[in-house]
């Protein structure tokens, strides 16, 4: 007999109760703050900033010609994790977020945002925007570069990604040089058998279980849960957007999708397609995730290596230009 909607949601909150004293007492790189938000639960937020290994071990994918700034306002890159929209944590992404501030000598705000069930679609976007706003408001505490702020998130990081910039394109208060979307989940309202005729009743039903604990309201087909299915004016004028997709994930058809209509509306987009990658390996194969996982393999962690380059590289593009 299937479970009830109610069952679910108290398995899911168990969950959440279970894993967060493990997550919170992982080793990390960062640093823990909080973000209050006026009448909100406080944001949780791990900070980097550039440690100073980078002058021993210099990057050699950094060239002269395009030397990243040293000044003491430095560049921004704020952060999300995937899980569903229900679970996982920023820990995961430790060493995700190490790379980036030594390399790019950025500060990274990798963004533990609030789970469903207990805070359903639009919360965790609204959270994030919130923290982009107050980063950018706060530049001289933090010493950042408003101007030269971008967005990054995996899988259902990446969905909260797309929210998030749409959210900053309307409201007009923050901008980004650009959105890092990596496996994104860019249509939550339609099936993903609908893309995919290969994909599994299981992978279909799960999919759809917890989509219905994150849009509890009948809202997965609004413009920040599914911007595939918005409408060309409301996209248009969003950040330039760089797409990492998966090969052998049902989540790369939407995701690919909304690439191509994103460049329908005049926006710049990269996008790339990782032959022979699954949904997951740039988080799966890291020190970070301790998690047992059949995902975990010496090509999957190539394919990573090659992620972790694109990216890297994008963002330069983006804070030198």
């Amino acid at each position: 007999m299937p479970k009830t909607f109610e069952q679910r949601v108290k398995e899911t909150i168990a969950m959440h109760e279970k894993m967060k004293p493990i997550y919170d007492e992982r080793p990390i790189s960062g640093e823990r703050i909080a973000i209050e938000r006026k009448g909100l639960e406080p944001v949780e937020v791990i900070i980097y900033k550039p440690e100073d290994t980078l002058k021993k071990t210099p990057d050699p994918t950094i060239t002269e010609k395009k030397a990243l700034r040293t000044e003491s306002r430095r560049p921004v890159l704020i952060n999300m994790h995937g899980g569903a929209f229900i679970g996982g944590d920023a820990v995961l992404l430790d060493s995700f977020c190490r790379m980036i501030s030594d390399r790019l000598q950025a500060v990274v705000f990798n963004v533990n945002y609030k789970k469903a069930p207990e805070h359903p679609f639009p919360y965790a976007i609204e959270e994030v925007y919130d923290t982009a706003v107050h980063i950018a408001m706060n530049a001289d505490r933090y010493g950042i570069d408003a101007v030269r702020m971008a967005i990054c998130g995996h899988s259902a990081g990446a969905s909260i990604a797309e929210g998030v910039a749409l959210l900053a394109k309307t409201k007009g208060t923050i901008s980004f040089v650009c959105q890092v979307l990596v496996y994104p989940c860019s249509d939550l309202f339609t099936s993903l058998d609908v893309y995919d005729k290969s994909c599994s009743a299981e992978e279909v039903e799960g999919t759809k279980d917890f989509i219905s604990l994150y849009c509890q309201n009948n809202d997965s087909r609004h413009l920040l849960a599914s911007p595939l299915l918005a409408y060309e004016e409301e996209l248009e004028g969003v950040c330039p957007a760089i797409f990492l997709t998966c090969e052998l994930d049902s989540l790369r058809f939407a995701g690919e999708a909304y690439a191509k209509k994103l460049i329908d509306c005049g926006v710049p987009v990269t996008c790339r397609r990782f032959k022979g990658a699954l949904h997951g390996f740039l988080e799966v194969n890291r020190p970070d995730y301790f998690f047992e996982d059949n995902r975990k393999s010496e090509e999957q962690s190539r394919l990573c290596k090659e992620a972790e380059k694109m990216i890297l590289e994008q963002l330069q593009n983006f804070y030198c230009s």
